[in-house]
């Protein structure tokens, strides 16, 4: 009988132990990683770059998922994060709102945040399937062009003062011109597809590197089970750098992204920021 006790109230406190380790990892994922915000530095090696666009750099942020649940610091905190990168190129690759038909915040305070960040040749943005949903497409389209920003729905353009054209694909799952309306001209060629896994049905010698976001980094990633979940046009390619072609014709890196979409938590896929810089000096081995 005394040993039965014992056993009793050693599973007790395990059993305890477990509900509080569970109940703070909960927290920690609920209000404290996404509070975080990740600086990732990559470094972009391309021989169509121009002498004279050497070193310039690209700071790329995606999937604000904007919604009534977002602490009132997360975007000033972005912002301030992003005028500190000394970006050249700034580009936000899709998912402005979470569920805009559900929102009820300041848009203005939305407009006044995006409308202060900073970069000395050009700020280009692109829409991803959130944007399409829940009645947010006009208004999106809307804040982007008071901010700014140039939105770009299947256009190519040229960033000012530099070699490098920017385009812009429309969303893939949603969006009705899903092809670019022109290639892009020699220099270096920027892409912009809110939905990564496109990458693998496109020439990777048409671009030198795509930016993308929509997979959040997977948003929860469990020890030892890896990543729980990504989606649609999301699976190929979930976060980082990739060489798609399997060559050093096009590089793809994939934003974790800002914000939160189906759950509000993250755990170990922390907010990122990121900073590409571009060099046609390939780096020895």
């Amino acid at each position: 009988m005394r040993l039965i006790k014992r056993f009793m109230s050693i599973l007790f406190i395990c059993v305890v132990a477990l509900l509080v380790t569970a109940l703070a990892l909960l927290c920690y994922a609920r209000f404290i990683e996404p509070r975080f915000l990740d600086i990732e530095n990559v470094t972009i090696f391309s021989l169509r770059l121009h002498r004279d666009d050497e070193g310039l750099r690209i700071v790329q942020f995606s999937d604000l998922h904007v919604s009534d649940d977002d602490f009132s610091s997360k975007l000033t905190n972005l912002r301030d994060l992003v005028n500190s990168q000394d970006a050249d190129i700034l580009v936000f690759t899709g998912d402005l709102f979470d569920n805009y038909a559900d929102y009820h915040g300041d848009i203005n305070a939305l407009i006044a945040v995006l409308s202060q960040m900073e970069a000395r040749c050009g700020r280009y943005a692109i829409l991803g399937n959130h944007d399409y949903e829940k009645n947010a497409l006009n208004t999106c389209k809307a804040i982007w062009e008071e901010v700014g920003f140039t939105l770009l729905i299947g256009d190519t353009v040229t960033v000012p003062g530099t070699h490098v054209t920017v385009s812009g694909f429309d969303d893939i799952l949603y969006g009705r011109c899903t092809a670019l309306k022109e290639e892009p001209a020699d220099g270096f060629r920027l892409f912009l597809c809110h939905e990564p896994d496109i990458a693998a049905d496109i020439n990777a010698a048409r671009y030198d590197l795509m930016l993308s976001g929509h997979t959040h980094g997977g948003q929860v990633k469990l020890p030892f089970l890896g990543i729980v979940y990504l989606p649609h046009l999301g699976r190929i390619y979930a976060e980082g750098l990739y060489t798609p072609g399997n060559c050093d014709e096009g590089k793809l890196y994939v934003n974790r992204g800002i914000g939160m979409s189906l759950l509000p938590i993250r755990f170990r896929s922390v907010p990122e920021i990121t900073v590409l810089t571009l060099t046609g000096e390939r780096e020895e081995s």
